[in-house]
């Protein structure tokens, strides 16, 4: 009978492998590769998104709600007239139950609504954004409103930025539909930006003016 030498196996370890990590699978849905790729243009805004919500955390603060809303009417002929809406705004605030509000939405959906801390990665926030403008961006452009008389022309939208922590209720367009409870002071308008002649779908649209939306929240915060 051949017996082993199992004394030359010693140099072999038996124990376990050390396991190794599994790369990450990112998601091919068309909007996590928009979001990667604002990033991807924008490198500084990974940074700057990451302060914001880490400023925002430690306050004990929620994400702003997005309001759009148009500015001015431009007409072909170069002609421009104010609607007057942004300086109501100003002076009056938002009136309880009326006004469309886009809310940013995490890991935990709804229930965790404007909770800086659901969004652990830097294209979640971008993400999120976006989906804000592709839903209510259109809001600011629009002029078939009762109230414009139907005048034509492209509105000049803006988004107004309210403070996130007013009382909300979800609204019935939307996963990110919110609706302001009890309206809102003026002194709850956070900040302005201007978007005009933006677009959801442009890579430099919605990093520029996602730039200036986290330049306003981090001075707010």
């Amino acid at each position: 009978m051949r017996l082993h030498n199992f004394s030359q196996l010693s140099q072999y370890d038996f124990g376990d492998e050390p396991e190794q990590p599994v790369p990450e699978r990112l998601s091919q849905k068309p909007i996590d590769i928009f979001s990667r790729e604002v990033l991807a243009k924008y490198p500084q805004l990974a940074e700057q998104i990451m302060s914001v919500l880490e400023k925002l955390t430690a306050d004990n603060e929620q994400l702003p709600l997005i309001h759009f809303t148009t500015d001015r009417i431009k007409y072909t002929d170069g002609r421009e007239i104010s609607t007057g809406f942004v300086e109501n705004i100003e002076d009056n605030g938002f009136r309880a139950r009326d006004t469309n509000m886009g809310a940013f939405i995490g890991r935990n959906g709804i229930e965790g609504v404007g909770d800086p801390k659901q969004f652990v990665k830097p294209e979640e926030l971008v993400k999120s954004y976006k989906l804000i403008l592709d839903k209510y961006l259109h809001h600011g452009i629009r002029t078939n409103k009762q109230i414009l008389g139907g005048r034509g022309g492209i509105g000049q939208p803006v988004m107004i930025l309210v403070n996130g922590d007013l009382p909300k209720q979800h609204g019935t367009d939307y996963e990110n539909h919110f609706i302001l409870t009890d309206g809102s002071l003026p002194t709850d308008i956070l900040g302005i930006v201007s978007m005009s002649g933006k677009k959801s779908s442009s890579l430099d649209d919605v990093g520029t003016s996602l730039q200036e939306f986290l330049d306003v929240v981090g001075k707010s915060a």
